[in-house]
């Protein structure tokens, strides 16, 4: 097996990595056995194994092969306890699982514990993971408040991790010469080269999961009611994503659709509510032309005529003028007022007669209010 501890484990196929990981843990338990648990290249042993171990059950999970994911991470798990410095790696990948297999609940318990580790170190790169992680499993439990919290605080994090990227790449371009290498320092050269490869290279990834991180923080916006703000987070989104992603990246292409919707709701509800308005514009012109003829009725060149109509009347003699008749209704009226009168004054006959019990009067009184009912006009 010693051999085999600098072998270059990215060049191995997934069948040798699996034997590998076999050789590992052969290994491993041999050396506890015979030197115990503080053996150094056992530590180092086990720390390649942890490191494998998440790495295969990532790439299962991404293929779906929720089984083999899940028996590498267990693994990792124990792994974790001769190495706890991959426990926040290994949490974090069984978190993603379990929240993969609709297990949100365990997936929740297993990034609380990974945050707790994680903000007890004094530097740490995996916090903006874990938030970040931690806002898509508040999100499905639909606790949104405390979804968006930790999105912003990995976006906080994210960005000052990539400032400082930015600040120590340009202290390094001022510092290098721009003259041509010699041969000794050739190799210095390329070595340079890479790892300023290697380092754009991180730094895109970083700016990707930034991305992904403003994507979430417009679905929790939407989620709480705030239209405008998802829209401008969504469209600051696309705006990075063109800088930083390839132009047929998937999470490139969502963000594009979803700004589009956003335009096109809002182009319908600005049609709407033109439409909406539109019935109430005959109804002002038509008040405005009601004040024109009100004021062209009282114009003083109106009044001049009335003046002048009034004057001619004045000056027609008596005689010309036609009175009306007396208005018909007045005999109805009278008619009316005498049938009302001897009702009134049969009710008070009868009323007197029924107080001194003269009942000899009644067939007169029926014959009285029998003729008074027939005088009736209705």
């Amino acid at each position: 097996m010693s051999d085999n501890e600098n072998i270059d484990i990215t060049n191995l196929s997934e069948g040798k990595i699996d034997k590998y990981i076999q050789q590992l843990e052969s290994s491993i338990l041999k050396r506890s056995t015979i030197y115990g648990f503080d053996d150094l290249t056992m530590m180092k042993q086990n720390q390649l194994l942890c490191k494998l171990l998440n790495q295969q059950g990532l790439l299962a999970l991404q293929k779906q092969n929720f089984e083999q994911c899940i028996e590498y991470l267990k693994k990792a798990e124990v792994a974790t306890i001769y190495v706890p410095e991959f426990k926040v790696q290994t949490f974090n990948n069984l978190a993603c699982y379990y929240r993969k297999m609709g297990k949100t609940r365990t997936a929740l318990q297993y990034l609380q514990q990974a945050l707790q580790i994680e903000l007890q170190q004094k530097q740490s790169n995996s916090l903006p993971d874990i938030y970040l992680n931690l806002c898509a499993v508040l999100s499905q439990l639909e606790r949104h408040d405390e979804a968006i919290q930790h999105i912003y605080l990995s976006i906080i994090m994210l960005q000052h991790e990539l400032l400082i990227s930015s600040f120590q790449k340009q202290d390094l371009k001022q510092d290098q010469e721009p003259t041509l290498p010699s041969r000794q320092s050739s190799v210095q050269f390329v070595n340079t080269v890479k790892s300023n490869c290697n380092e754009n290279k991180k730094i895109q990834e970083r700016m990707s999961i930034l991305v992904v991180a403003y994507h979430n923080l417009g679905v929790e916006m939407e989620h709480l009611k705030l239209q405008f703000e998802s829209k401008k987070i969504f469209q600051s989104a696309l705006q990075l994503s063109e800088q930083c992603l390839p132009q047929d990246h998937q999470l490139r292409h969502t963000l594009g659709d979803i700004t589009k919707k956003y335009n096109h709701e809002q182009q319908q509800q600005q049609t709407n509510e033109q439409l909406a308005l539109k019935p109430l514009l005959p109804k002002v012109h038509h008040k405005n032309s009601e004040l024109n003829q009100i004021y062209k009725s009282v114009s003083p060149k109106q009044l001049l005529k009335r003046n002048i109509l009034f004057q001619q009347q004045k000056i027609i003699p008596y005689k010309t003028i036609k009175f009306t008749k007396k208005n018909s209704l007045s005999e109805t009226y009278r008619v009316e007022r005498d049938r009302i009168m001897s009702i009134n004054v049969t009710t008070e006959v009868i009323t007197k007669s029924q107080e001194n019990k003269d009942i000899s009067n009644v067939p007169y009184l029926k014959t009285v209010l029998d003729t008074v009912n027939q005088t009736t006009i209705f």
